[in-house]
């Protein structure tokens, strides 16, 4: 720590103090050091943080510091960093988000021939081109589209492969059984696939959800 930025992180600290501060709080954009907003920052109390404003834009300093830091973070899965600055300790507590996708809750969804008159017709051409006992669709959910993808996989690759534009309805048959799950299209929603029984004259849809899961994680300490 430079004598300038321990100079600024002084007046940074009286300001704070006078405010009522237990501790100032800054966002930062984990792949650049910058704070977000500028002259803002929570003001945090045991009780509760609001939002205050400095009288300087302290973010250059604050920029120049946190470059200066070996934090030894993984930038790919780190979602957001926070500077934190505590008055009468004299500290700065640089801490971060960490983010992982994992599995979530999961379901399944059946749909048979017999019950459903639209399904019908699909397995008879099904069965008539050849696709029997069954076969494997996927899918997956991202960005604003998920989509359920082109090819099916037939009796577990034992048979060459086709393609679901080449019977009628199919599709927009998958899609509407994934319509039972709202939201399975956006980000990284979801993820799982449909196994098609032409011999059992059974659709199963076998549903996970994609989950995001946070962990707090301090980098470092440091006096002023």
């Amino acid at each position: 720590m430079t004598d300038k930025q321990k100079a600024v992180f002084e007046l940074i600290s009286k300001y704070t103090q006078s405010r009522g501060c237990e501790y100032l709080e800054i966002d930062i954009d984990p792949w650049n050091n910058i704070p977000y907003n500028g002259r803002n920052f929570g003001c945090g109390t045991e009780e509760h943080e609001t939002r205050d404003k400095l009288p300087f834009d302290a973010s250059e300093i604050i920029t120049e510091f946190l470059n200066s830091l070996d934090h030894g973070f993984d930038e790919d899965n780190l979602s957001g960093m926070s500077f934190r600055l505590y008055p009468k300790l004299r500290k700065i507590i640089v801490s971060g988000i960490y983010q992982d996708l994992g599995d979530g809750g999961s379901s399944e969804l059946e749909v048979d021939e017999e019950s459903d008159e639209n399904l019908k017709p699909i397995m008879d051409e099904l069965k008539e081109k050849g696709v029997y006992p069954y076969a494997e669709v996927r899918f997956n959910g991202g960005g604003d589209d998920g989509y359920i993808e082109s090819e099916m996989i037939i009796d577990s690759g034992n048979k060459p492969s086709q393609m679901l534009e080449n019977f009628a309805g199919l599709d927009d048959f998958l899609y509407n059984m994934l319509s039972n799950f709202g939201g399975w299209e956006i980000d990284e929603g979801s993820y799982g696939n449909f196994i098609i029984g032409t011999k059992t004259g059974v659709i199963k849809l076998e549903f996970t959800w994609n989950e995001y899961k946070y962990e707090d994680v301090v980098f470092g300490e440091y006096d002023f």
